[in-house]
């Protein structure tokens, strides 16, 4: 039994309605050689499309229909397809390059594969030019079924030929950068996916798509630059086919849309966070997985959290992705969320290494230049360069002499430790002490000998760090009054953490309970004040919001830990200045106030704003007498090969490339790599470098 309505239409009264939906810009010659014939509807699902059946007698412009379809659904909310009956003879060249996106779209898994080709149809025979060798294989071998798909929908035969465009796979693969985003700001953007008109329809849960049909979805968005390749249409204009994935925090759906340079969805998209989406869904073969086309996309605004105290606080202990198998934060977002909150500082201390500095630097910075230009961002926070460490007593360093047998490694347990920049050179001792531990003291993890840090200390300013760190353990071990006290000296600032982020403590039997911990923590404020340190409330952050808790459990799993199904992982969130006061209420008012807010923010008022983590001039190597070296060794090559007495042009090409190479203070770059190649080919190894002159 067929599931569709067939309805019998009136070819001339059908044209009249149909040209309401144009708003009078169809040519009154637009449907002159065209006759409708029927309109299949569905039966039973709205998901499904109403099919019009259109017979095409003779010239006629693709995009009418594309605007007729989107008019349509526009207007009724209901999904559109054209069935086109061709009329033997009238099919040319013109018509299959005019009706290629609509072919295109009957020809299932291989569709992108299709739509970036470039047909020319002669007669019998149709030429299908290709992108790259990779391009090229695929419609070869997809070539008999896209021969069928040709004749059912054009009406006549063809052979495929596919042919290679020459030294074109680099471009065919390309991925997008910045550079082709010309994107339209305000609101005039040209992509016709784009929409600030409302979305018809009631939004379905993700995990309830199974089935191929059209559907409203509303969620987060995630879209990234790595996910733009890089196309070129019909018109040899650039364009690009994306990827997104939304998700509504209970199940993701891929989707995939195009956009051509200019038309302002890259940008539009770069910045959406939540959406309502109007999709077409079915099963994508080369995917294994159902997945969504994008047809109309609109900004979702959610009110999203905020932290609204007057006065607010800063955080002092955060770890990025950068912090491996730990956390799971993206630093973009984290700056862009202490920015959105109206904080004045925020610190990024991951685990034993600086590689955020760098993206949370450029990402500030654009936000900065945003907010200058009238952009509307808060421009007020200072970013802290810090480090989580690991504190050990002593340590050798290592080397490659191998130990006596039967003898055994003398170690110790780290602790953890805080350093944080306070200026140029607290910054330059953060690198070395990274560098350090990474080179000299590395087992297992980058340890950083008490005496280096102490060698090292200036500009630094150094926290006590979480319970794994020398103080909290001390008082875990019974240690008494005096000893962390002794303790306690040693650190520039304390810290205490939420009940929350050491409650394991309580499930592995070393504490009661939470009131245990709630006492650590008083303990702490009580050393603080009679060490004369401040003490700071941090997070401890490893993933912004509480729902994402879930995928860190993930990478807890994949190291053994074995507390996620008992009551799950501590709730290591990016927490607001209230919900922060709370959370220390039982030290009073006006204890919660000075370690939630007072003393986190002094701490930061210390730390000079404008660091820069990379200088923006590069800094190559030098050595002494290095430029007068190279100088010599090429003339003396030079004079080798073409005799005492050089020719003017070899002179001055020489002369041109020196000057580049010392100018710019390369010259110490290519001596060292002259000096190892030569010593190679002293030792007997043949040297076949890639990509440098030094090695020729």
């Amino acid at each position: 039994m067929s599931t569709n309505i067939n309805l019998g239409i009136d070819n001339e009264k059908t044209k009249e309605i149909l040209k309401l939906f144009l708003n009078g810009q169809a040519e009154p010659a637009a449907f002159d050689n065209l006759v409708f014939t029927g309109v299949d509807v569905p039966a039973y699902s709205e998901n499904e499309p109403v099919v019009i059946k259109v017979e095409i007698k003779g010239t006629v412009k693709a995009s009418l229909f594309l605007r007729l379809r989107d008019g349509v659904e526009k207007e009724t909310g209901r999904r559109t397809e054209f069935k086109f009956i061709i009329v033997p003879g009238v099919v040319d060249a013109a018509m299959v390059k005019e009706f290629w996106p609509f072919f295109s779209e009957k020809t299932g898994n291989t569709r992108a594969w299709v739509e970036m080709a470039e047909p020319d149809f002669k007669g019998e025979k149709l030429v299908v030019a290709c992108r790259g060798t990779a391009h090229f294989e695929r419609i070869a071998e997809a070539a008999p079924r896209l021969e069928r798909c040709f004749r059912e929908f054009f009406g006549v035969g063809a052979v495929f030929e596919p042919k290679r465009a020459p030294d074109d796979d680099a471009a065919a693969h390309r991925l997008v950068s910045t550079k082709y985003e010309k994107a339209d700001e305000g609101e005039n953007f040209k992509s016709e996916i784009l929409t600030n008109e409302e979305i018809k329809g009631a939004a379905v849960p993700v995990e309830s798509i199974i089935s191929a049909g059209r559907y409203v979805v509303e969620g987060r968005i995630f879209f990234d630059k790595d996910f733009i390749r890089e196309i070129k249409n019909r018109q040899q204009e650039k364009s690009y086919r994306l990827s997104l994935y939304i998700t509504d925090e209970k199940d993701t759906l891929k989707l995939f849309t195009f956009a051509s340079e200019g038309d302002g969805f890259i940008s539009r998209a770069s910045s959406m966070e939540n959406a309502r989406a109007l999709i077409d869904v079915k099963f994508d073969e080369r995917e294994g997985e159902i997945t969504g086309r994008l047809r109309k996309i609109k900004k979702l605004d959610i009110d999203k959290k905020r932290d609204t105290a007057p006065v607010k606080r800063v955080e002092l202990h955060a770890h990025t992705q950068m912090s491996a198998m730990d956390s799971i934060m993206s630093v973009g977002e984290y700056i862009k969320t202490a920015v959105r909150w109206g904080h004045s500082a925020a610190a990024i201390t991951d685990h034993g290494v600086v590689h955020a500095f760098p993206e949370a630097y450029n990402i500030l910075k654009k936000i900065k230049d945003k907010a200058g230009k009238g952009g509307g961002a808060e421009a007020g926070l200072k970013l802290i360069f810090g480090v989580e460490g690991y504190l050990v007593e002593r340590a050798e360093k290592e080397t490659k002499a191998k130990k006596p047998k039967g003898e055994k490694r003398k170690t110790e347990k780290p602790f953890h430790v805080i350093l944080l920049a306070k200026n140029a050179a607290g910054l330059k001792n953060l690198y070395k002490l990274i560098s350090l531990s990474h080179i000299d003291y590395f087992y297992r993890k980058p340890r950083i000998p008490r005496k280096e840090l102490e060698a090292h200390r200036e500009g630094l300013i150094v926290g006590s760090a979480c319970y794994q760190g020398e103080l909290y353990q001390a008082m875990l071990g019974g240690a008494g009054a005096e000893a962390l006290e002794k303790t306690a000296s040693f650190y520039d600032y304390l810290e205490i953490q939420p009940v929350e982020n050491n409650r394991f403590l309580i499930k592995s039997g070393r504490v009661k309970d939470d009131e245990c911990l709630r006492e650590h923590n008083k303990t702490i404020v009580e050393l603080g004040k009679k060490t004369g340190k401040p003490v700071a409330a941090t997070c401890d952050i490893h993933f912004l919001r509480k729902e994402d808790r879930v995928f860190r459990e993930v990478l807890m799993s994949a190291q053994g830990y074995d507390d996620i199904d008992d009551g799950g992982t501590a709730v290591l969130d990016f927490k607001t200045t209230d919900e922060m006061l709370k959370e220390f209420e039982y030290l009073g008012a006006e204890a919660a106030e000075e370690v939630v807010v007072k003393n986190p923010r002094y701490i930061a008022s210390l730390i000079e704003d404008g660091l820069k983590p990379v200088p923006d001039k590069p800094y190559p190597p030098r050595i002494e007498g290095a430029d007068e070296a190279i100088r010599e060794i090429i003339y003396k090559n030079a004079r080798r090969i073409y005799g005492d007495r050089l020719n003017e042009v070899i002179e001055a090409r020489i002369e041109k490339e020196l000057s580049a190479i010392i100018g710019n203070g390369f010259a110490a770059l290519y001596y060292l790599a002259k000096k190892m190649v030569d010593k190679s080919n002293e030792d007997g190894y043949i040297v076949g470098s890639r990509g440098s002159v030094g090695s020729s």
